[in-house]
């Protein structure tokens, strides 16, 4: 038996596969659309469903966990990426008849716009995403609910919110932040540059993530959804001087947008943060 790890050249999975692989006895095999050659891996286009059973046939493994996304704004593509994905995986598992148990990462963007009196925010709150990525995640826990609901499709999901760990996107604030802070020392800018910094988000460590995960992989309930966080809020002001402290730069250099640029470029959530009750009764279990 084995483990497929999906999106395995991504930040989280660069740093997750480690820690699977010091938990699990089984061999973990990592899977992108790129491999490379270090350890068990495939290359996989898991946009192209033959692609994606292909590889099911070949591995055909006991556990995946699904890092599979895309956030680039436009719809199309991160439908194929973030929400057909997920389907190719299980119409792959029902064809050869496999038992395998699914985590599937879902994403806080899926809740979308929420007022203040809704935190912390649990599984049961209505979604109401406002970007792409937010939306066809979205269509992935749906997708995988229903296949759990009515093809008896072993699926779990974990809606994680904010990761504090290095190599992420820098799409994402910490990852643009890491990087900004690293140009600065480098002496390529003066300044760092960022919008809002007065909104509080939910941000969880990589250590903390990956007890929760597993503890979905090895406890949670087929069809349920599992929100990943840490349970409290954190304005991002806070969370960046932590970050130039720990690198030893002034904060002094922080340019925040002032409101009337920021206004009119998006909806910008003031604060959001998990309910982790359900995720931490599966913990008391292990």
């Amino acid at each position: 038996m084995s483990i497929l790890v999906t999106g395995s050249k991504g930040g989280l999975g660069k740093s997750l596969v480690p820690i699977l692989r010091a938990h699990y006895d089984e061999p973990v095999i990592c899977s992108a659309r790129i491999s490379s050659d270090e350890g068990e891996n495939f290359s996989c286009d898991f946009t192209d469903k033959l692609d994606v059973a292909h590889l099911i046939k070949i591995v055909r493994p006991r556990l995946i966990f699904h890092l599979v996304g895309s956030f680039t704004g436009q719809f199309e593509h991160d439908f194929q990426c973030n929400t057909l994905a997920a389907k190719y995986i299980f119409d792959s598992i029902l064809i050869e008849n496999l038992r395998t148990r699914v985590v599937v990462f879902g994403s806080a963007a899926e809740y979308g716009v929420i007022r203040p009196s809704d935190n912390p925010v649990s599984e049961s709150l209505p979604c109401r995403p406002v970007s792409a990525y937010g939306l066809t995640k979205a269509y992935q826990t749906e997708m995988a609910t229903f296949y759990a609901r009515t093809k008896n499709i072993d699926a779990v999901i974990a809606r994680v919110f904010n990761l504090a760990m290095p190599g992420l996107s820098q799409k994402l604030f910490y990852g643009k932040a890491e990087a900004m802070i690293t140009a600065f020392k480098n002496g390529e800018v003066t300044q760092l540059e960022f919008g809002n910094l007065e909104s509080e988000r939910d941000y969880i460590e990589l250590d903390r993530a990956a007890e929760q995960l597993l503890s979905i992989a090895e406890h949670g309930i087929a069809g349920e959804i599992y929100n990943v966080g840490s349970g409290i809020s954190r304005k991002m002001r806070s969370l960046l001087t932590e970050m130039l402290i720990k690198e030893g730069v002034p904060d002094a250099i922080i340019v925040e947008s002032s409101p009337d640029v920021i206004k009119g470029k998006g909806i910008d959530v003031p604060i959001i943060y998990a309910d982790i009750r359900k995720v931490s009764k599966l913990m008391s279990l292990s």
